[in-house]
């Protein structure tokens, strides 16, 4: 398949796109190769509600490089919010990577952040159209009824190009991106019966992250019920399964977990295979300078589990770039990242999958110290503090709706509470003096969530104990410690707990910290009364005196995180190492089959 970069558009047979806002003095000519635009072709005016500042189109309301006017820019931790520099965005504005934008009405940011109105068009309720005395023609709004559409032999499907567009899309690479996509296309496909279906399709890449793909489509000739979208790397590799949001302007689907500077080969398919697209090539960009360089070491490479790690830097921060989020594949390359919070412990997905939730540890007792910032998976939207998770520390969980449950300090000792994406507050445990005895400070470390009896259970370092609550906050059971609120105790002796994981048999694994930090083993409990009983364990030359985590992946196979240490281990059930990936140091690490949907614990 001919690679196109996706700072061209190609034009064929019945094509419509959005082109760059970028003015080329020869877009005329341009036009009279390829049909309707060519490679490279601009349209002559700004949408409505853009300037142009030298060779773009840009919002001076919302633009941190053009913030009033242009050239003026804004410091590099401002934003540009209602055409001035601030610290933050004002309300009902969304940040943009820097720009505060009305997604219902900035032809810059229309519907989704990056996403461009072109041509003339501009931004009515988030999507880009022509004027009502207006119609497309080709790549630009024209007086209706002054349309004389270029037409093309290339690409199938007949017709003309003049027909309106149901999105647009820049062409321009924005800070951060890089690599090449395939464009705009439409194409006809054959249906699984009767009749065909037209695909008008449009890809590119994240203009903040250059491992994310974005795939936005229409379909003609066919009633949509389901739709995703299948991926794999040209040179081999795993095929990966984007489900489509249909209540998603324009379908708009990221294709995560891809490498770098790589072809990828993606086709739509519909309903079940009904009718899948023309196969098309989307090609990455390079990785981002700040990232930290993993070390391999795969003795048992053909025995890991498939999937991704999502991590953070943890307590230290790599180099002058500060704390990230970022995202492994199961051979240990970075597919994914965003900045997050100082000393970041927890890096997670939502339920949903479509952000990345990043908390800062803040480990001594500050109720307005902490941060937990949320950014989109394309990167391109970043509440940088979530109102009332100030006293986040440590760790937190997430739950359908976009919810975050934290542990906060509170009430000089921590409590338990949940967040709306609204920013509604529920109290679930104001003070973890109701569910267990602390030792010396309150101290609770790790959180999970269960929804098959909607729980939690929630660690503590200094007591040398988990417990399990429900929803409401009423104990279910106690593991280990002393003095036990709950009815249901099982007993059972170590130093210093944190990360664990309670597996689909009932069985406990944790990851045990060890008080003389020279030894930090993995132990699995059965939980049988009043003993536990230990049934698996697992050490190694590597330690973590704090954080630490641990995971049973799908396989059998064990995921071990020496925080401290920089280090993640992947063994087997005899304990032999699968592989092993090393950095400076590490948050939380959490395995993931698949980047899409609910998490796996």
């Amino acid at each position: 398949m001919k690679r196109v970069s996706w700072l061209a558009v190609v034009l064929l047979g019945l094509t419509w796109v959005g082109a760059s806002c970028s003015r080329d003095a020869a877009s005329s000519s341009a036009a009279d190769a390829g049909g309707a635009g060519g490679l490279g072709g601009a349209p002559e005016v700004c949408s409505v509600g853009q300037t142009e500042c030298g060779a773009d189109c840009v919002n001076t309301e919302s633009d941190p490089e053009h913030c009033g006017e242009c050239g003026e820019a804004c410091a590099f931790d401002e934003v540009c919010s209602m055409g001035e520099c601030a610290v933050e965005c004002a309300d009902q504005l969304t940040n943009c990577s820097g720009a505060c934008a009305d997604l219902e009405s900035d032809a810059s940011h229309c519907g989704a952040c990056r996403r461009e109105c072109t041509g003339g068009q501009r931004c009515s309720s988030g999507r880009c159209a022509c004027a009502e005395d207006e119609e497309w023609c080709d790549d630009r709004c024209v007086s209706a009824g002054d349309c004389e559409p270029a037409t093309s032999d290339a690409g199938g499907g007949g017709g003309s190009s003049a027909s309106t567009p149901t999105m647009s899309s820049s062409s321009t690479s924005q800070g951060g991106g890089g690599g090449g996509a395939g464009g705009s296309t439409q194409a006809t496909a054959t249906t699984g019966g009767e009749g065909e279906c037209v695909f008008s399709i449009d890809d590119e890449l994240s203009p903040a992250v250059a491992t994310v793909g974005i795939v936005s489509f229409s379909a003609t000739n066919i009633s949509i019920d389901k739709a995703e979208i299948e991926f794999t790397r040209a040179s081999g590799g795993p095929t990966y399964v984007a489900p489509v949001d249909l209540d998603e302007p324009d379908y708009r689907t990221l294709l995560l977990g891809m490498k770098d500077e790589s072809d990828y080969e993606y086709r739509i398919i519909l309903n079940d295979g009904e009718c899948t697209s023309p196969t098309r090539t989307i090609t990455t960009g390079p990785l981002a300078n700040s990232l930290p360089t993993i070390t391999k070491n795969r003795p048992l490479a053909a025995a890991a589990a498939p999937g991704f790690m999502i991590t953070s830097s943890g307590i230290g921060n790599i180099g002058d770039s500060g704390s990230l989020a970022y995202i492994l594949d199961y051979e240990g390359d970075i597919v994914w990242w965003a900045k997050a919070p100082a000393s970041c412990s927890r890096a997670k997905m939502d339920w949903e999958g479509k952000h990345m939730v990043m908390m800062m540890l803040n480990v001594r007792y500050s109720t307005n110290a902490g941060a937990v910032r949320r950014t989109s998976m394309d990167g391109l939207v970043v509440e940088e503090r979530l109102s009332g998770l100030n006293g986040g520390h440590h760790d937190f969980t997430v739950t359908p709706g976009g919810n975050i449950v934290a542990i906060v300090h509170q009430n000089n000792c921590s409590g338990i509470v949940e967040r709306t994406p609204a920013g509604d507050i529920t109290t679930i445990v104001s003070d973890v003096h109701e569910i267990y005895e602390p030792m010396g400070e309150c101290h609770p470390n790790s959180i999970h969530y269960h929804p098959d009896d909607d729980s939690f259970t929630i660690s503590d370092r200094n007591p040398d104990l988990f417990v399990k609550i429900s929803r409401e906050g009423e104990v279910l059971w106690q593991l280990g410690g002393g003095n036990p609120i709950a009815s249901l105790h099982y007993q059972g002796t170590w130093a210093v707990n944190h990360g664990h994981h309670v597996l689909p048999n009932g069985n406990f694994l944790f990851f045990n910290n060890g008080a003389a930090r020279s030894e930090s083993p993995v132990l699995e409990f059965e939980l049988t009364e009043p003993e536990a009983t230990l049934v698996w364990s697992y050490s190694s030359e590597y330690s973590s005196p704090t954080l630490g985590d641990v995971q049973r992946l799908p396989n059998g196979n064990t995921l071990i995180t020496y925080s401290n240490a920089g280090v993640i281990q992947e063994v087997d059930r005899d304990q032999r190492l699968v592989q092993q990936f090393g950095t400076t140091s590490l948050g939380y690490v959490e395995h993931r089959p698949t980047l899409y949907g609910p998490p796996p614990r």
